[in-house]
């Protein structure tokens, strides 16, 4: 077994992306922060008082961090064990009103509309279409956030949510962000997936590039408002498709109504509407046609004894962690999107995957011929089982080899994982896991030196492909 390698690069998302070589990775696994949810200390400041700690007065209180701890740890750590214990305010979010210093911040998640967090995610997309190989896919992790009234900033440090409510920061003040109301929510996950989906449009005269969904419309005929106000001649024309949407996976973190399901999603302290239980991740791919071993991910239905395919819905817990980062999700989470999109190998010329063959054959079903209430699938009208077809048989697929799919004839490496908003690693110490390469940036430095540490301690394998 080739041993994978990896590497975690100190840099913000867009920047390093630019830094990397064309079609050079098969799968990004990631999740970008959330608008207006959190903070996460990364800001620069520039002129002003270099002594000056830049934070307005303190709004939180202690017994926030132990509360915020509690509910994602399970109640394993206490406030004072987090490394930003001590420090309760908040930053101010361009200009500092204490010495006039202003903020340099590269950190996503902490624009002031809506609008300008989608912007910014599209763009570091955008340039990630490039690094992604044609038969490459990209699993985006996000949540949703609403908007409120008076925002008093982004919820904690580290990537906790110290009031305990989804409440997005936006631009602060006494209104919401631009076209919503008090409470709404916002709809951030869709609203990034359709963006990503639209592509990207020019205009011929002038060269103005905008994202295909947001070109104004005259006569549902995209117009250019910069030529039509000069009076001159254009024509529109896009210059790069969007990705391909192909799911929308629901992770369910706990369900009502089903006991055996409860889960543990984050508490909230809200008495009008349902504790959100659920986050969107969204399979996206640059082409067509790409990459998908579904073998790898058959799941086994016990009440039949047989295999089916991997469903849209996953029932997955968080996982408590002794790291300074609470927005971490769980490693169960990651196998599977690497098993169908990461390739065990490719060829070490091309990049091209190698690809599983398969035989299958048929036996008739387990339950064909049932008469118990709980088959539902025996007929009980003419006494034998309704269906011939497929329903009737149970599919057995059995892997016979992993063959290239480019006449190099040469030798192979791990396919590679990217996760551009690494965190405290998770993505990356799974690929390793996994056999395959990893590379992940992250721009907080504490959070890049803590996934170093965790990669260098990967052991593999996590599972037997």
């Amino acid at each position: 077994m080739t041993q994978p390698t990896w590497n975690i690069i100190n840099d913000d998302a867009l920047h390093a992306l630019q830094l990397m070589p064309d079609n050079s990775v098969d799968t990004i696994i990631t999740s970008p922060p959330y608008y207006g949810l959190r903070e996460y200390g990364t800001a620069t400041w520039e002129k002003g008082d270099p002594h000056c700690d830049h934070q307005k007065e303190t709004i939180r209180k202690r017994r926030n961090f132990a509360q915020a701890a509690n509910a994602c740890d399970g109640g394993n750590r206490k406030a004072n064990d987090r490394a930003d214990h001590d420090t309760l305010g908040l930053y101010y979010r361009d200009t500092c009103h204490k010495c006039g210093a202003t903020r340099i911040d590269k950190q996503i998640g902490v624009e002031a509309t809506p609008q300008q967090y989608v912007a910014n995610i599209v763009t570091i997309f955008r340039e990630a279409k490039r690094v992604l190989a044609d038969h490459g896919s990209i699993w985006l992790n996000l949540g949703d956030s609403s908007a409120h009234p008076n925002p008093s900033g982004p919820q904690g440090k580290s990537g906790d949510r110290a009031t305990k409510t989804f409440t997005a920061a936006g631009s602060g003040g006494n209104i919401p962000p631009p076209g919503l109301k008090p409470k709404d929510l916002i709809g951030i996950p869709w609203l990034t997936a359709k963006a990503l989906q639209a592509g990207f449009s020019t205009c011929d005269n002038c060269h103005t590039e905008l994202r295909t969904d947001l070109w104004p419309t005259h006569d549902n005929t995209p117009i250019c408002l910069n030529c039509a106000i000069k009076q001159q001649k254009h024509q529109i024309i896009q210059t790069e498709p969007g990705y391909f949407l192909r799911a929308d996976i629901i992770w369910a973190k706990g369900w009502s109504f089903c006991p055996d399901r409860a889960g543990n999603p984050m508490p909230e302290s809200v008495t009008d509407r349902p504790t959100r239980a659920h986050e969107h991740i969204f399979l996206l791919t640059k082409n067509q046609h790409y990459y998908y071993d579904y073998v790898a991910v058959r799941e086994t239905n016990t009440a039949l004894n047989t295999q089916r395919n991997l469903r849209d819905v996953w029932a997955i817990n968080l996982k408590g962690s002794t790291d300074n980062h609470f927005a971490a999700y769980p490693e169960a989470l990651v196998v599977p999107m690497i098993q169908a999109t990461c390739p065990q190998t490719v060829c070490a010329k091309c990049g091209k995957p190698h690809v599983r063959t398969i035989e299958t054959t048929s036996q008739p079903h387990p339950n064909r011929y049932s008469q118990k209430p709980d088959a539902k699938q025996f007929n009980q009208d003419d006494n034998q089982y309704s269906d011939a077809g497929s329903l009737g048989v149970a599919h057995i697929i059995t892997t016979t080899g992993f063959i290239p799919t480019c006449n190099c004839n040469t030798t192979t490496k791990p396919g590679t994982t990217l996760d551009p908003f690494a965190g405290s690693g998770t993505t990356i110490t799974t690929a390793i896991k996994l056999n395959r390469n990893a590379i992940g940036i992250e721009l907080n430095p504490q959070y890049a030196q803590l996934a170093k540490q965790k990669a260098s301690q990967a052991q593999l394998p996590l599972f037997s492909l």
